[in-house]
């Protein structure tokens, strides 16, 4: 906390992406995902990992509902914060029935978009306020539930992406795109970040270049990204089922 209060005296109500409120809040996420993991591990296929689960995902439950409660609340509402159009928004509910039910197209957009996408709010958080306001712990709540469970699903449930996860990813890509740009537009939002104004944090789109090209190049990056990641599985799949020269198949 003394280290905290040198770097920035106005710590409680502050955040600045990549100080030591961002490191301890890492180090944080490290520790709950990695502990519920090897738990989960430890005991799998046992009442306990059941358990486990079923407590995670009321805690995930949770947080979908409270940050979809509170920024609708009439003295925190905005047009570009209240609507739950962010790919967050989405993958948060995604990871709450992947932790119950494990509907497969929730699966899916979780890794897809939650592992993928929303785990860039752990790296280049959209936000500046501190821990003495409401919307540090929803912001950072929301993430630790989508990026975890993402986490979890992969290395503690064994979800590995196949080729027709990828194929359904890439439709809901564009499915979204579609939907969300037609109210970012005329109504000047930027949900999806796609929009045509930019956050106020620094991210990855600043160097993207200006709207509407950026969107391209979003696409581009995305769906490559996408693509590597169910490569590298797949890859690994492969070469578990090539036996070694001289052993016996």
């Amino acid at each position: 906390m003394l280290a905290l209060a040198a770097a920035n005296p106005d710590w409680l109500h502050t955040f600045k992406p990549f100080g030591p409120m961002h490191a301890v809040v890492l180090l944080a996420f490290i520790l709950l995902t990695g502990g519920s993991i090897l738990l989960a591990r430890r005991h799998a296929r046992t009442p306990r990992e059941r358990t486990l689960r079923r407590v995670l995902s009321i805690l995930v439950w949770i947080t979908a509902l409270a940050n979809l409660v509170w920024y609708a609340l009439p003295m925190n509402f905005s047009w570009d914060k209240a609507l739950p159009l962010q790919m967050c928004d989405i993958a948060v509910f995604c990871a709450a029935i992947t932790l119950g039910p494990a509907w497969r197209p929730c699966r899916n957009l979780l890794f897809f978009w939650g592992l993928l996408l929303s785990s860039q709010g752990l790296i280049t958080p959209v936000l500046e306020v501190g821990p003495a306001h409401m919307r540090f712990w929803l912001f950072w709540s929301l993430h630790f539930a989508i990026v975890g469970v993402a986490l979890y699903d992969v290395f503690a449930l064994g979800f590995r992406p196949r080729l027709t996860d990828l194929r359904f990813a890439f439709i809901a890509n564009f499915i979204y795109a579609a939907l969300v740009l037609a109210i970012d537009i005329p109504y000047k939002l930027n949900y999806g970040y796609i929009g045509p104004s930019k956050p106020n944090a620094p991210t990855i789109i600043d160097s993207l270049g200006p709207w509407p090209l950026r969107i391209l190049w979003m696409f581009l990056i995305v769906m490559t990204l996408q693509a590597l990641a169910w490569a590298c599985f797949a890859g690994a799949r492969r070469s578990a089922r090539i036996p070694s020269p001289g052993t016996n198949p």
